[in-house]
């Protein structure tokens, strides 16, 4: 049996030419800077030159691929080469120093990584920057992520007053540049990011993680719920946005002697004790994502999406 011919894609080959033909070029100007300073531009000839002879050898190789289809295991040790040469040993992309030498110590966050009294959120858009919270163990309502749920995005993101997020989200820590925030809390630290001066800002009366509610509001969509919760007045705290009506008769007036203490809380589980001497909604300001179950007493109950992308759960006195 005979082995199908490789065809080049033509623009393939003329972007491999013009790469060869740039090679080339910039080995015979390093080579003239080499002529005048042998020393100082030693490395960008070699570099150019590399270069150069990477890209003829690969112009060589697709070439004869288009007579021989074998000439593809040639390719592979071309790459191979490639990588565990030239691009291994490059400073920009290997660096053997240790993680916690390569990222700078923050003494921002002392206060958030002593504070044993999880889980909580912070707002790290100032101070944390980047993906850094997760390098830090520290659950940040920002990031760099490209992949956001939509509906929790369009709570921290746009729209909405920031301290609609913080409550929504049990957020305790912020940093901002602000000396006070919108809501009552206190500076513990100040100190400078690479923006320039940012305070850590420590919430007064953070919203718990688990929070019980006797007063539900319903919202159609998720669209909805942010509507009214940009409203102002809205007390987010006292009252549930929920996607449905709760089967379970809700009280009125003051209810005495509830509470909520989260006994577990690890990546799949969350467990939560409560205490309550009348019907409640259980808002967790934790994301409404697919494949979450519930039980209550051991017996399984439905979720109930929330405030347009967290999770309730109505439970029984």
């Amino acid at each position: 049996a005979t082995l199908p011919a490789f065809s080049t894609d033509k623009r393939l080959g003329r972007i491999v030419i013009i790469l060869l033909a740039l090679c080339a070029a910039g080995t015979l100007g390093a080579f003239t800077l080499w002529l005048n300073d042998r020393t100082t531009h030693l490395a960008t000839l070699q570099a150019f030159t590399l270069s150069a002879l990477w890209a003829a050898a690969l112009w060589l190789i697709l070439t004869l691929m288009a007579r021989d289809l074998r000439w593809r295991y040639a390719l592979l040790a071309l790459i191979v080469f490639d990588l565990f040469t030239v691009s291994m040993n490059a400073p920009t992309n290997y660096d053997s120093r240790p993680a916690d030498e390569q990222i700078p110590p923050n003494p921002l966050i002392a206060p958030i990584l002593a504070d044993a009294n999880h889980p909580f959120r912070v707002d790290g858009f100032r101070g944390l920057h980047d993906n850094y919270g997760s390098y830090y163990q520290i659950a940040d309502i920002q990031g760099i992520s490209p992949l956001f749920l939509g509906g929790v995005q369009q709570i921290i993101e746009y729209g909405l007053p920031d301290e609609r997020a913080w409550e929504l989200f049990a957020v305790r820590y912020v940093f901002s540049d602000w000396e006070a925030l919108n809501v009552p809390g206190e500076v513990l630290l100040r100190g400078t990011d690479r923006y320039g001066t940012v305070n850590l800002h420590r919430l007064s009366a953070p919203r718990p993680y688990a929070h019980l509610v006797y007063a539900y509001t319903l919202a159609d969509s998720d669209e909805d719920a942010r509507q009214i919760l940009a409203d102002p007045t809205f007390d987010a705290r006292q009252t549930a946005i929920l996607s449905r009506a709760p089967q379970l008769t809700l009280p009125t007036g003051d209810v005495q002697g509830e509470g909520t203490t989260i006994t577990a809380y690890a990546p799949e589980q969350l467990t939560v004790m409560v205490n309550t001497p009348q019907n409640a909604i259980l808002s967790l300001a934790h994301v409404d994502y697919p494949g979450w179950q519930a039980r209550i007493n051991g017996q399984a109950a439905q979720t109930i999406r929330a405030y347009g992308g967290l999770i309730a759960l109505e439970v029984p006195a």
